[in-house]
């Protein structure tokens, strides 16, 4: 995460564990980091809250983005949607 820009995090409900540690660390860090909980809305608007914190947040630099989150272990299928969320984003 060291050498991200920023970190996104994405989890059903609240950070918890692993995912508040990134949360910390990348606080830590002084690196800005965005909290995505998959409860509160689609993708697509998911998508859209996303591209407008990066856009807001970088101005259209370049940038690495760590993506974080919830383990496919415990959030069955959390892998698919982030990966449709941030292709939403990439298109945007």
């Amino acid at each position: 995460m060291s050498i991200s820009s920023a970190t996104i995090v994405f989890t059903f409900g609240a950070a918890r564990t692993g995912s508040l540690k990134t949360i910390d660390f990348a606080k830590s860090l002084n690196k800005p980091c965005f909290h995505v909980n998959l409860f509160q809305a689609n993708n697509e608007s998911v998508a859209e809250k996303i591209h407008n914190w990066l856009k807001k947040t970088f101005d259209h630099q370049d940038i690495i983005l760590n993506i974080a989150g919830s383990r496919e272990s415990t959030r069955d299928g959390i892998g698919e949607i982030v990966k449709d969320i941030i292709k939403l984003v990439i298109i945007k």
